[in-house]
């Protein structure tokens, strides 16, 4: 541990943010880096009032673990106190922490498998009883699945190699899917919609089209099968 290497850890973090990429991390302000013990904390540059919504914490520890956090776009539900989490959101999440989880790894020049946990609450300040799960109804209207039960608490756990995190592809999907049906199972649904178990992704469930050129890009398999949700 150093001045030199944490100025090297916070050189790394700022050269993750471009905010050409939808799966960059911190891409609204520059970043600092604090050290604790083998660990650092990285944050936006901002405080109080003027952090950004899209608000993000990461801790990146020397030995290649990572933690990734930020919060997740809600809405009022159909019952009012009820916080919507849209499904298609917590894709574009899940990809940008398993893609910045993988770089770290690589960067600490660690290999084999990784232990993923992914977990989901509800904003304790809001005062709403518990999430559902949502989407954007003619690409305008924030409204639940019918099957989407009330929930306050989700997560996953799984073991994956690290292999295939850093960069977008069919095997992320799928490491993806994974953890994200965890998720989804907690509010009722059978899997989540937008993933299909090779890694296609199914457009007809994306309302953001930079979905569609991420898949052109990288070379993902798309598909536009419809589900009985």
């Amino acid at each position: 541990m150093s001045f030199e290497e944490r100025a090297t850890i916070e050189q790394w973090i700022n050269s993750q943010r471009d905010t050409r990429d939808p799966l960059a991390v911190f891409n609204d302000v520059q970043s600092t880096v604090a050290v604790n013990g083998k660990r650092y904390t990285a944050r936006p540059i901002t405080t109080g009032a003027n952090l950004p919504a899209s608000y993000q914490y990461a801790e990146c520890h020397s030995d290649g673990a990572t933690t990734y956090a930020t919060y997740v776009t809600y809405g009022p539900g159909d019952l009012v106190q009820t916080t919507i989490v849209m499904a298609e959101r917590l894709i574009w999440l899940c990809l940008t922490a398993l893609r910045f989880v993988g770089r770290a790894a690589d960067r600490a020049g660690v290999y084999g498998d990784v232990a993923l946990a992914a977990q989901l609450g509800r904003p304790m300040r809001l005062g709403r009883p518990g999430m559902q799960l949502g989407f954007l109804r003619h690409g305008t209207n924030l409204a639940a699945y019918p099957s989407s039960r009330t929930i306050d608490h989700a997560e996953s756990h799984h073991t994956v190699p690290l292999e295939g995190l850093t960069r977008l592809s069919p095997e992320m999907m799928q490491v993806a899917r994974l953890l994200l049906n965890d998720l989804v199972n907690e509010f009722g649904l059978a899997e989540i919609p937008q993933l299909r178990a090779d890694g296609a992704v199914r457009l007809r469930y994306f309302t953001d089209p930079a979905m569609s050129t991420l898949a052109e890009t990288d070379g993902l398999p798309t598909t536009n099968d419809q589900v009985d949700i």
